[in-house]
């Protein structure tokens, strides 16, 4: 993967700021990556509501997070955007 300039952290749904933000750096050609949020929600279906009732936590959270990392320093990425307080707390366990 070539080095991009920015790295995206949110969602890529439509109508997320995330995708927009994807969206706006395609329009001015800027090299980035959009890291999408919801794969740390990817898991069990049950154990990933009880986890996100209880503590507000996602069940993916801590490969979600790793991935992040590994992603951003393989890319060399000049910046950095995460959006909310999401999932960029690298929580190791």
């Amino acid at each position: 993967m070539d080095p991009c300039l920015l790295s995206i952290v949110g969602n890529k749904r439509d109508s997320h700021i995330g995708n927009q933000l994807s969206l706006a750096a395609e329009t001015l050609k800027i090299k980035h990556e959009l890291i999408d949020t919801n794969n740390a929600f990817i898991g069990n279906k049950i154990l990933r509501k009880v986890l996100w009732k209880m503590f507000k936590i996602p069940i993916n959270l801590k490969t979600f997070s790793k991935t992040v990392v590994e992603r951003v320093t393989n890319n060399k990425s000049q910046n950095l955007m995460e959006l909310k307080e999401l999932l960029l707390l690298v929580v190791v366990f």
